[in-house]
Formats: C-alpha cells, structure tokens, sequence
C-alpha cells in the first residue's frame, strides 16, 4: 500500500483528549499501515500529508506512550 492509498481509504480520527481546534495530529488505518496527519494542514484528511508506519511498529509505539516510556 502506498501513502496516497492510505490517505484515501483510512478513516483518520482525532484523540478524545484534542480540543475542537484544529492543531491536532490525526489517526487512521488501513490494512496493514496506519497513518498520522497533522489536522492544520487542512480539514479533509485525503489533502493532508500522511506519515505512514507498518500498524504493528505503531501499535508498539501507542503501547510504549501508553506505559510512560518516554517521560
């Protein structure tokens, strides 16, 4: 899968803890990929540069945040 595939198929959702703003980072998934977006680039998430990651190494990366890790 490519980046513009993943930009174009995943459903990109915001953190319950952002603010109505539009300075958050945005999250999707698609198959085997999830992909990050910052929301201020623009409000349709197909127009947004992507940061694809193979969804295990995000996964690994959510649960390392999740445990205190890195402060």
């Amino acid at each position: 899968m490519t980046t513009e595939m993943l930009r174009t198929s995943a459903q990109f959702r915001k953190s319950s803890y952002s603010s109505g703003a539009q300075d958050c980072v945005a999250v999707g998934r698609a198959g085997e990929f999830a992909g990050v977006q910052d929301t201020k680039e623009s409000a349709d998430s197909r127009e947004r540069t992507t940061l694809a990651f193979g969804a295990d190494a995000f996964g690994a990366f959510v649960a390392a945040v999740k445990s205190g890790r890195f402060g």
